[in-house]
């Protein structure tokens, strides 16, 4: 096995340490999308939908699991809004 494998392959163990750790927090984001070296979570659950607006509630959310989420597993999460989404992008 080469070192890319193996560097895949560790990439994708913290993805999915990662993942299970946001499945089991208390958070309303949802895996939305990933890949081997990037997962991204989201939640519109308190957003306006019909003024396409965020909610301060999932953006303190995000925040909040993301200063976990760093801490625990030494990756720099980032943090966006789009319309009433707001999403947890984290690349390892």
């Amino acid at each position: 096995m080469g070192y890319r494998e193996k560097e895949q392959i560790l990439k994708t163990e913290k993805l999915n340490e990662i993942r299970k750790y946001v499945e089991n927090s208390d958070s309303n984001l949802v895996e939305h999308d990933s890949d081997y070296d990037y997962i991204n979570f989201s939640t519109r659950e308190n957003g306006d939908v019909g003024s396409e607006t965020h909610s301060e509630i999932d953006l303190a959310d995000a925040t909040k699991l993301g200063d976990e989420i760093s801490a625990k597993f030494g990756v720099n999460p980032d943090i966006e809004t789009v319309d009433e989404w707001v999403h947890l992008n984290i690349e390892v």
